[in-house]
C-alpha cells in the first residue's frame, strides 16, 4: 500500500452507462431486455401520490421506458472507493479515457466529497487523488457490486442486477471472476443471507478501510451488471425470496405473532425524522400492534413478521422497501416528509425504488417540516388522527378484497 501524495488534479468526464453509446474502452458488452411485467396498476398508482403532476410525469415516463439489463466489460480501469465509516462506502469507476461510470441519479451526492470538484467552463468533474491510498486486490477479474449498508442500494443497485443476470445468463458467474465486496466484518446477518442466494463462490474482500478515506483499485478487469430500473431488481429479488422460503424455512415459518398492524421503526438517528414517535409508537401499541426496528432482523423473521395479510406504517420509501416481505393483500401507510416531498433528489433516490408497490399505499404527508442533520430527509409531524384515517381506510381494502375473493 502506497500513499499518493504527487498525484494531479484529474479531470474526468461523467458519463452514465448507456447501450446505445457505448464508451470506446468497453471491451464488449451484453445487453437482453427484460418483461414489463413486476408492476401493477403503474399509472393509477402513480397519480395516487402526493407528488405535483410533474414528478408523477417523470415517474410514468421513466417506467415506460424500455426495460433492460446489460453487462459491460471493462478491462484495466481505476476503482474508487470512499468510506464514510460505519460500513457506508461509495463506490466509482474510472475508465481508461477518464469516464467516471455511474448512474446519473447518483450525482447529487457529489457534492458531499471533498475529492470531487465541477468545472462550470468544461462540465466536467475534477479529482483530487492527492490524499488517495493505493492497495493490492486479492482477485484481479472482479464482478462489480458496489456495496451499500443501506438497505434500499444494497438490494436494488447491487444485488439486484447481478441476481438477474445470473438467471438469465448462468454463465455469468464464472470461475474467473470474483464479487467485490468490501471486508466481511461490515456485512450486516441479513446481507449475508442474501448474498448466499448468487451462485457466485468466488469472493474479493477489501481490507479495512479507514474511515473518511478514499482508496485506489486497479483491477486487471471488472465485469459490471446494469439494471435500468429498480422494478427490474424487484422481480428477481421476489424471485429468489420465494425460493428461499420454499426451499429453507417455509415449514418454521408460520408465525406465532400475526400482528395485523405493524409500525417500522429504526434505533438510530434517522428515528427523529418523526417527530412525534413516541405518542404515534404509542398509538399503534393501543390499537393492537407491534413496532419492530425491522433492519435488525435476519429474513426468515422479515418472513415471519409479515406471514399474515397487516398493515405496515412506516416513513419515507422505506415502508415501500420492505414491503418485499409481505403478502399482495396486505397494505402499506407512508408517511411522507413534507419538506422532500417533491424534491428532486428525492423523486430520484426514493420514490424509483417504491414504485413496485404503489398499488398497495396510502400516504399521510407531514406537516412543519424542516431539514435533518446528516440525512438527506427531513424530520415532520405527523397528526395521530390522519394515520388513524389511512388504517381505517386500508381496513376497509382489504376487507373488500377478501369479500371479492369469496
Amino acid at each position: 500500500m502506497s500513499d499518493c501524495q504527487d498525484r494531479e488534479l484529474i479531470t474526468v468526464c461523467r458519463r452514465g452507462i448507456d447501450h446505445t453509446n457505448l464508451l470506446s474502452d468497453i471491451t464488449s458488452h451484453c445487453l437482453f431486455y427484460g418483461k414489463q411485467d413486476s408492476l401493477h396498476g403503474l399509472t393509477d398508482a402513480i397519480q395516487k401520490t402526493p407528488l405535483n403532476s410533474s414528478y408523477q410525469s417523470w415517474l410514468s415516463d421513466y417506467f415506460s421506458r424500455e426495460w433492460c439489463f446489460a453487462i459491460y466489460h471493462f478491462t484495466t480501469p481505476t476503482v474508487l472507493v470512499f468510506n464514510w465509516g460505519h460500513g457506508d462506502l461509495r463506490y466509482f469507476l474510472v475508465t481508461n479515457e477518464g469516464y467516471i461510470i455511474e448512474p446519473e441519479f447518483f450525482s447529487h451526492w457529489d457534492s458531499y466529497f471533498s475529492f470531487i470538484d465541477s468545472d462550470s467552463a468544461s462540465g466536467s468533474l475534477l479529482l483530487n487523488l492527492s490524499r488517495a491510498k493505493e492497495h493490492d486486490l486479492p482477485a484481479e477479474s472482479l464482478i462489480w457490486f458496489p456495496f451499500s449498508s443501506n438497505y434500499t442500494h444494497f438490494l436494488f443497485d447491487s444485488l439486484g442486477p447481478v441476481l438477474g443476470i445470473s438467471e438469465e445468463i448462468p454463465s455469468f458467474l464464472n470461475k474467473r471472476f470474483s464479487l467485490l465486496l468490501p471486508s466481511a466484518s461490515i456485512i450486516s446477518p441479513w446481507q449475508e443471507q442474501w448474498l448466499s442466494s448468487l451462485r457466485q463462490p468466488r469472493r474479493s474482500h477489501l481490507n479495512p478501510l479507514s474511515d473518511m478515506s478514499l482508496n485506489i483499485f486497479r483491477p486487471r478487469e471488472v465485469m459490471m451488471p446494469i439494471a435500468s430500473n429498480p422494478a427490474i431488481s424487484l422481480r428477481y429479488l421476489s424471485q429468489s425470496l420465494n425460493r428461499y422460503v420454499v426451499t429453507g424455512i417455509a415449514p418454521e415459518c408460520r408465525s406465532r405473532l400475526r400482528p395485523r398492524l405493524i409500525l417500522l421503526t429504526r434505533s438510530d438517528y434517522r428515528r427523529a425524522r418523526i417527530r412525534n414517535l413516541e405518542a404515534l409508537e404509542s398509538f399503534v401499541v393501543r390499537a393492537g400492534g407491534v413496532v419492530v426496528d425491522i433492519a435488525k432482523l435476519l429474513i426468515e423473521d422479515r418472513i415471519r413478521l409479515f406471514d399474515s395479510t397487516c398493515i405496515c406504517i412506516a416513513e419515507s420509501s422505506g415502508c415501500m422497501n420492505f414491503a418485499i416481505y409481505s403478502n399482495q393483500t396486505s397494505r402499506l401507510v407512508a408517511l411522507v416528509d413534507g419538506a422532500t416531498l417533491n424534491d428532486g433528489a428525492f423523486v430520484l433516490g426514493g420514490w424509483r425504488y417504491a414504485v413496485g408497490y404503489m398499488h398497495r399505499a396510502l400516504y399521510v404527508v407531514g406537516l412543519d417540516s424542516g431539514p435533518l442533520h446528516g440525512s438527506p430527509l427531513g424530520s415532520s409531524f405527523y397528526p395521530i388522527e390522519a394515520v388513524a384515517q389511512a388504517i381505517e381506510d386500508s381496513r376497509g381494502i382489504i376487507a373488500s378484497g377478501h369479500q371479492q375473493a369469496q
